[in-house]
């Protein structure tokens, strides 16, 4: 781990460090992102969803497709529950989830336009979802 990094995640379980190990759900922005991180907090029952930094745990073959793709298209991997997933809209926007899903879909489906976001493992179960495509 980075010295960067391991301050980073010093700083991030120093603010949770009151919601550890009580499955709470947590939505951060590309700073406090990285693979890492999320690993960890997974650990201790937080799941965490929002943007991340390219350089910041994204496999390299996913850099070079998310690079490629055109408006509307997506790609995704999985490690263990941690979701990547790059789609581009006027950009690339790169996501990291412990959160959602993706059933259904193999690597590199293209979505036609249409931003993906898959639903949380609970709304699933309802049946509902807070977004749409």
């Amino acid at each position: 781990m980075l010295v960067k990094e391991k301050k980073l995640q010093e700083t991030v379980f120093t603010l949770l460090e009151p919601y550890l190990d009580q499955n709470y759900h947590v939505y951060q922005d590309n700073y406090y992102n990285y693979v890492t991180i999320a690993e960890t907090l997974l650990s201790r029952q937080v799941t965490v969803c929002g943007t991340i930094r390219v350089k910041r745990g994204l496999p390299p073959e996913m850099k070079n497709e998310s690079q490629s793709l055109k408006r509307g298209e997506t790609t995704f991997r999985r490690k263990g529950e941690i979701l990547l997933q790059s789609w581009r809209d006027t950009r690339v926007v790169n996501m990291i989830s412990t959160i959602h899903e993706v059933k259904g879909l193999k690597e590199n489906t293209l979505l036609g336009g249409a931003m993906f976001v898959p639903p949380t493992k609970k709304e699933e179960k309802l049946g509902t979802s807070a977004c749409s495509a």
